[in-house]
């Protein structure tokens, strides 16, 4: 044993395979954090490893044991560009295969360099011990310490082992590449981000690139393909594939309605995609209350956020109020032309006050005498009951309701509501087909899709007794929880 650890080759042996035990851990540590049943993906990747040594022992030759200089490429880089192309789809596949591919050369590469006079047995025992060493260790995050420190002891033995053999021309060759590559590999290691775990993966396919949690809420944002989703205690609220689906039917019609030189406030809306919508409007002002003020620093910013919607709140139109919501409304009498309710959905106790008959008499009595309020409604077909007491609720604050839904290709069937106090004699419903936006830039709303949003046809379920939500009686977040399940 002593001959063997007195051999530059015998050192570089073992670096090599700790580092090749790191490099494999990267990938295995990815299966376990994007997938919440990994096992086939192991299974798979696993095969493929393996037919990638055999391959490799049987290709490897004299001059193949070069390749070993891809070794400390791999410990340094598979995890990191796997990571980072997740949500690349077709790409990640290659690259998968071709970071395997290489892996099982670097495997053979190493075993041919070995000292040939060691025992087998011992040889083999000494690749496993330090293979699953740094395979386990790996795991535990600790590869982005050892990996640099590994690659340098790596070359220090490549350079023992050279110096021993007594040769040098194209050898030394070989270890001036080692070094040089070496070297590159660890200074576009340094420019690579470093992986970052988020806890909520596990709650989503796509790969989460941003999480946090705020007093209020948990936010979390997925991307694939380079299109991104933004979700709200786990709810999708947008997805930059067809944001416009959802804010220009909640904007618009209200906003077609309202006076050249209209005042509006939004209640919520921290992500500022609304107020995007609404300040393309120039004599429009526009006042912002916000639920949680946490998110809305974010919000300002997130570039995730501000590349969907530009950056609104630097715009001078824009004037965000401090207080709560409620302090808001009941020092606002009479003040606003429309108010846009931009909250989550009523999961839980706290959301539920906004959708209360007691938060939409207050925001009667902040609008004008033809003034108009807007809110998001869920889904009609998914949440039925809710949806419903939603209109309900509004109705029992003194307001006129109409109410109209699109098709939101990563949402679903989602619906808005719209009132109007009771006193105004304009009839809403035939003032919003006639709405034809051509004074506002849209993507998508015209005339036409006005007039489908407002068809809902023939209700499938019926709800029966449908209750007004109150402060003190709560019963729209028990509707939305359990959606149609109980009209079954």
């Amino acid at each position: 044993m002593s001959k063997l650890f007195g051999k530059g080759a015998s050192y570089l042996h073992l670096t090599a395979y700790f580092l090749l035990g790191l490099a494999l851990a990267g990938p295995v540590r990815l299966s376990f954090y994007f997938y919440t049943k990994p096992f086939w993906d192991l299974l798979i990747d696993g095969l493929l490893v393996a037919a990638a040594v055999v391959l490799a022992l049987r290709w490897v030759q004299d001059r193949g044991k070069y390749l070993i200089v891809l070794i400390p490429f791999l410990a340094l880089s598979w995890m990191r560009v796997e990571f980072i192309l997740f949500s690349k789809a077709e790409i990640y596949v290659v690259f998968s295969y071709l970071f395997i591919a290489l892996w099982g050369m670097g495997f053979g590469a190493t075993w041919k360099f070995f000292d040939t006079n060691t025992n087998k047995v011992t040889k083999t025992l000494l690749s496993i011990l330090m293979l699953m060493g740094g395979l386990v260790l790996g795991q535990f995050g600790w590869s982005y310490p050892l990996v640099p420190v590994a690659s340098v002891l790596f070359l220090v033995s490549l350079l023992i082992s050279v110096l021993e053999s007594g040769q040098n021309g194209k050898k030394s060759n070989f270890v001036s590449l080692a070094v040089l590559m070496t070297a590159l590999f660890l200074v576009i290691n340094s420019l690579l981000p470093t992986p970052r775990f988020y806890e909520s993966q596990s709650k989503f396919h796509d790969k989460v690139v941003y999480s946090y949690t705020t007093p209020f809420q948990r936010l979390d944002i997925t991307e694939w393909k380079g299109n991104h989703w933004f979700y709200q205690d786990g709810i999708n609220q947008f997805s930059s594939i067809d944001s416009w689906l959802y804010f220009e039917p909640f904007a618009h019609p209200a906003m077609q309605l309202v006076e050249e030189g209209g005042r509006v406030l939004i209640i919520g809306g921290e992500n500022g995609m609304l107020a995007r919508e609404l300040l393309k409007y120039k004599e429009v002002s526009v006042d912002l209350t916000v639920v949680d003020r946490e998110y809305l620093r974010l919000s300002r910013s997130l570039s995730y956020l501000s590349e969907q919607r530009g950056e609104i709140f630097d715009e001078p139109k824009l004037n965000v109020l401090e207080g709560n919501v409620f302090q808001v409304l009941n020092r606002a009498s009479e003040v606003y032309d429309a108010i846009f309710v931009d909250v989550p959905d009523p999961i839980d106790i706290e959301l539920n006050q906004y959708f209360s008959k007691e938060f939409y008499e207050l925001c009667h009595e902040a609008l004008k005498d033809r003034g108009l309020l807007v809110t998001q409604s869920g889904s009609p077909y998914f949440a039925t009951t809710a949806f419903q007491s939603i209109q309900k609720t509004i109705q029992a604050a003194d307001f006129r309701v109409e109410a109209y839904h699109n098709q939101v290709l990563t949402l679903g069937e989602w619906a808005w509501t719209i009132g109007i106090k009771s006193e105004s004699e304009l009839d809403l419903k035939a003032a919003m087909k006639a709405l034809d936006f051509k004074t506002v830039e849209t993507r998508w709303i015209n005339n036409e899709a006005m007039r489908m949003m407002l068809s809902f046809g023939k209700s499938y379920v019926t709800s029966g007794d449908v209750k007004i939500n109150t402060i003190k009686e709560p019963v729209i977040y028990k509707y939305y929880n359990s959606g149609n399940y109980q009209l079954q």
